[in-house]
């Protein structure tokens, strides 16, 4: 039997009462958008009934049926008014604001948001959905955009008083040792913005500008050189470049840097200034008492040209590089008779060595990667024998000599790579060709290295 809407209902179905409707649904300024004209022919009881019935699970073709609705099923939820909220309300009309019906599919965290009838703005809640949205209304955007002013107004405030340069007295240059004046140099070389005045971020350098063979000796030099008071923090690097704390923490690669250096005593000298004095009172030769710093950074350059070779290496081959510490014990040990070039080949060997145990013996990546230093060791050991020793040569003077003997040896196999006649540990004071072969080692080392080499180059160590 077909089924028949209450009597009480009749009356609200005639034509005139459609027309109403249509006449409503077409108001640009009502307020209702087309949906929500869909039930303007019902009362606000019916309309409560109605959701009722719809959120105890009637089936909705039969209530659009009983209650003469011109909507389609799957639109129904969406023709319902919203209800006020009884907590919220618009911060600009000061009036209620609305939230649409839930569906009886909802589910909690897709709860919809509040709204305001007379302008756009909305109020998402929070922890109610799964992604954070903000009102994207004109005031809104402005209050956010004030705020976020004012906050960076104080967090600059912050870092001002915390990394204030005023109170830092500038380091007179006589006074810092050749291995501050040197790595200051480099990194000057690197890093310097002389239109700007300041050491840009080693996030913004390019990927070959470096100061030593590794991004982490370049980090070591950077944080001895500001522990000295030689670089400090500039207050006025990019907010993102610090932390939101009370004491805001420098990113150590997004910060810049100001030399703390004085050429008068009194002033901090400008970048290009004391590049240029830095760079001619190096150039003008090594002094006596630069002897054991020297030394000590090219055995240190060496040593991590030789790690930074290893991991670039092992990288290449997906390896991975967990025995570093071991490695550097083993590169300073075959650094006392192999130039940087013959232990890199070393290496090299050893690696090659780790990739065929791994398809010989079926071992993992790691148990492969840990045993290249003892096979550097080993093969170091077999190119130091009697019969394998490289001839001695009392012409060994120069780095070109040292290059043309390193050629020669490095053609045989990495098993009989040679000796040679000198080594870091020799007497610093018998000539400046004797730095010349130390620097002759260095392959790689960066701006520090060729600084080295570029001294070393004009002029004889004084006796």
């Amino acid at each position: 039997m077909p089924y028949k809407p209450p009597p009480s209902l009749d009356c609200l179905t005639t034509p005139s009462s459609l027309a109403n409707l249509t006449s409503d649904s077409t108001q640009g300024e009502s307020g209702l958008s087309d949906f929500e004209a869909k039930l303007q022919h019902l009362t606000a009881e019916q309309v409560e009934v109605l959701y009722s019935e719809y959120i105890s699970g009637e089936k909705i073709a039969l209530l659009i049926e009983r209650y003469g609705i011109d909507v389609a099923p799957s639109s129904l939820i969406k023709a319902f008014p919203p209800v006020p909220s009884a907590t919220l309300a618009c911060p600009y009309c000061k009036v209620s604001l609305y939230e649409r019906r839930k569906s009886r599919t909802t589910h909690r965290w897709n709860e919809s948001m509040a709204f305001c009838k007379t302008c756009t703005h909305r109020h998402y809640y929070p922890g109610r959905s799964r992604w954070r949205r903000d009102c994207t209304c004109q005031p809104c955007l402005r209050a956010r955009e004030q705020a976020k002013q004012a906050q960076a107004v104080d967090q600059r405030r912050r870092i001002k008083g915390h990394w204030s340069l005023a109170n830092r007295k500038p380091l007179a240059l006589h006074r810092l040792s050749f291995t501050h004046k040197l790595q200051l140099l480099a990194m000057l070389e690197v890093r310097m913005d002389a239109q700007h005045n300041y050491l840009a971020p080693a996030e913004q350098l390019h990927h070959d500008a470096r100061v030593s063979p590794s991004t982490a000796m370049d980090a070591t030099i950077l944080q001895a050189l500001h522990e000295a008071s030689i670089l400090l923090v500039d207050p006025d690097s990019p907010l993102d470049a610090f932390s939101d704390d009370l004491t805001p923490k420098a990113w150590r690669d997004k910060v810049r840097w100001v030399a703390n250096v004085s050429l008068d005593g009194q002033q901090r000298a400008g970048l290009a200034p004391l590049y240029r004095v830095l760079y001619k009172e190096l150039s003008g030769g090594p002094l006596p008492q630069w002897g054991v710093q020297i030394i000590a950074m090219i055995e240190a350059l060496s040593n991590e040209e030789v790690c930074a070779y290893i991991a670039a290496r092992c990288a290449e081959h997906g390896l991975p590089f967990e025995a570093r510490k071991k490695a550097a014990e083993i590169a300073t040990q075959l650094l006392q008779d192999h130039p940087v070039r013959h232990v890199c080949s070393l290496a090299n060997s050893a690696i090659r060595g780790a990739l065929s145990y791994i398809a010989r013996a079926h071992v993992t990546k790691l148990h492969a990667s840990n045993t290249i230093p003892a096979n550097m060791l080993a093969m170091g050991e077999r190119g130091m024998t009697p019969t394998r020793r490289a001839p001695a040569s009392t012409n060994c003077c120069s780095t070109c000599c040292c290059s043309r003997m390193t050629m020669a040896w490095s053609a045989r196999s990495a098993t009989t790579l040679p000796s040679f006649p000198f080594t870091p540990r020799s007497p610093f004071g018998r000539a400046s060709r004797r730095l010349q072969i130390f620097c002759g080692r260095l392959a790689g080392g960066g701006a520090l290295a060729r600084h080295l080499q570029h001294s070393a180059d004009n002029s004889c160590i004084q006796q």
